[in-house]
């Protein structure tokens, strides 16, 4: 006689049962089928692009799933301005790319993002960093031990900021000194620049992945302005509007 088998046997023969008990629950409840709740990525990019009358025209750049409060806090945002071309002698108008967020001032690091030389500079400053801080992390201890009950102020004697490049940014263009440094006391690590710009250490990767990105940035900030006019022929078309070229 010819065998048959229940749709239950077949999968009591294929998935062990506390398996099975443990997929059943996950259906349930909701859960990912590997038990483990997925780790969202922390650049994770999120797009706002606004262009009105009364707004202006920007697009805005962010990492909501940043790893702490500081990583959330930063944004880039591309914008078009107007400036004064000393070569050419008249106005013309350039894209403009101002990263902001908590500890990086109230006006924000200013970058172009045609002039290449800026970008590289600033690209190889943050690259230095991520370098110098995971040298740092591994040494940390040993970097303690240098410390003797002889010197006055030992942790700032030892961590007096170690240079890592220059940078600049505008309005000023005025070329400024990125520094290593850090405060045991403190237990603070964090990228200086110039005497008013301070980057905490968790900050830079993110900073460093907006600088990597810019380009797709720019390319993005003009595909969403045509992709805005096309949405609004459309709605043009719908109302029985001629649309003005």
């Amino acid at each position: 006689m010819e065998k048959t088998f229940s749709r239950n046997q077949v999968l009591r023969s294929f998935i062990p049962v506390p398996l099975l008990l443990g997929l059943l629950a996950a259906a349930l409840l909701g859960l990912p089928l590997n038990g483990v709740a997925q780790k969202q990525d922390p650049f994770e990019q999120e797009f706002s692009y606004i262009n009105n009358n009364r707004m202006g025209e920007r697009l805005t750049v962010s990492f909501p799933e940043g790893e702490s409060d500081l990583s959330k806090s930063i944004e880039m945002t591309l914008s078009e301005e107007q400036y004064f071309d000393n070569v050419s002698g008249h106005f013309d108008s350039r894209l403009i790319a101002v990263v902001t967020g908590m500890g990086l001032g109230n006006t924000g690091l200013k970058l172009v993002v045609g002039d290449q030389r800026q970008i590289a500079e600033f690209k190889a400053c943050l690259d230095r960093f991520v370098k110098v801080e995971t040298e740092f992390r591994e040494n940390e201890e040993a970097i303690m031990e240098k410390t003797e009950t002889w010197m006055g102020e030992s942790w700032n004697a030892l961590s007096e900021g170690r240079d890592i490049g220059n940078v600049y940014f505008y309005p000023s263009k005025k070329a400024l000194s990125a520094e290593f440094k850090w405060d045991f006391e403190l237990n603070r690590v964090w990228l200086s620049i110039g005497s008013r710009i301070m980057v905490e250490r968790d900050v830079v990767p993110y900073i460093l992945r907006f600088i990597d990105n810019i380009e797709q940035y720019r390319n993005q900030f003009y595909d969403y302005r045509e992709a805005l006019v096309s949405k609004k022929r459309e709605i043009d078309d719908l109302l029985g509007i001629d649309s003005q070229s």
